[in-house]
């Protein structure tokens, strides 16, 4: 498999068009394709399956990179963190089993054409000593500058990338195959991430609804009992003016005390403040986080203030009220839930 079939982010789309196919017109036009829509939802099936990616999608190097691309694009006008997330670390997933067959000097140019200004090394550290009263050393073929570690090391969660935990020798930090490997496959996942932004603008209303498709059906994780689609009307009617980039003070205190009060997942909130353009993908989580904990103090407007600031045309009463209401009756159990 070639290199920009198992790697396609690491090639843009237009300039790998041009210089392929000798193709020069506008982005939009090779993502309208029918076949660009075919490759990115088989593309992204694939991503949020439980198989999770196969080493290719297309027959030919060129679907390879069109259902990435597709795809990513998709993802990003979908406006959700939530799918940008999962469809990133399916890519960084499938990296790191491809990576497995490459030779030292294939991971190193994969790592480098990803930003990371890594060399190959030889350091030996005493690691195990053996009953034969031995030592077996532990080889770190591998290393990178740590301003590069720590950009890396910054987005993983696992301890054992912390600094402290990490082997650091004359302003670099050292790593063995494994470890490289492992980082560099976390790489991809945030270089897909970059490169959703750079698809967020584009005007492809095929991919925004397959997108937008994927992203509805992604299951939010929440304790409890939440379920968007049983949401008043005038609830969604604000939700969806705010996914459009009218997120006016008042629509926002009134969905985010909506949300708080029925205890949703902070990711819904999350996507929501992204899809509306106002903040960026990495402060739409913190705002969400802190939205959703300051409003767990407060309840949302009632019928009368709520038409008064132009946020609710529908309720006949209490918004919290009519979604436990709507959980009853979708459980058949009439007296049961929440009491609002």
């Amino acid at each position: 498999m070639l290199w920009q079939a198992k790697y396609p982010y690491t090639v843009a789309l237009k300039s790998y068009a041009e210089r392929e196919l000798g193709y020069y017109g506008p982005v939009e036009e090779l993502l309208s394709d029918e076949d660009a829509f075919r490759l990115a939802m088989k593309r992204l099936e694939a991503a949020i399956s439980r198989e999770g990616l196969p080493d290719s999608i297309g027959e030919t190097t060129w679907e390879e990179v069109l259902s990435f691309h597709a795809a990513l694009a998709a993802v990003a006008l979908s406006g959700s963190l939530r799918l940008l997330r999962r469809f990133a670390l399916a890519e960084a997933k499938r990296a790191r089993r491809l990576l497995r067959g490459e030779d030292e000097r294939g991971l190193l140019r994969l790592a480098r054409a990803l930003g990371l200004e890594a060399r190959m090394d030889s350091l030996s550290i005493n690691w195990l000593y053996s009953r034969r009263g031995g030592v077996i050393p532990r080889i770190l073929q591998f290393s990178l500058g740590l301003a590069n570690y720590l950009r890396v090391a910054a987005s993983l969660e696992d301890s054992r990338w912390r600094l402290s935990n990490s082997f650091l020798l004359g302003g670099r930090v050292y790593l063995d195959r494994e470890g490289f490997e492992d980082l560099v496959s976390a790489r991809v996942a945030d270089r897909i991430a970059e490169l959703a932004d750079e698809y967020r603008e584009l005007e492809v209303a095929g991919l925004r609804e397959l997108g937008q498709r994927f992203a509805s059906s992604l299951d939010y994780e929440a304790p409890g009992v939440f379920d968007p689609s049983l949401f008043p009307e005038c609830i969604v009617e604000a939700v969806e003016e705010a996914r459009r980039g009218d997120l006016s003070p008042h629509r926002l205190y009134m969905i985010a005390t909506f949300l708080a009060n029925i205890n949703a997942p902070v990711d819904y909130l999350e996507d929501l403040l992204y899809a509306s353009g106002i903040v960026s993908r990495a402060e739409a989580r913190v705002i969400a986080e802190v939205l959703l904990s300051e409003a767990r103090r407060y309840r949302p407007y009632k019928c009368e203030a709520a038409l008064e600031r132009g946020v609710c045309s529908k309720c006949r009463g209490s918004v919290l009220a009519e979604y436990w209401k709507a959980i009853r009756r979708s459980r058949g159990t009439p007296r049961s839930g929440r009491r609002a």
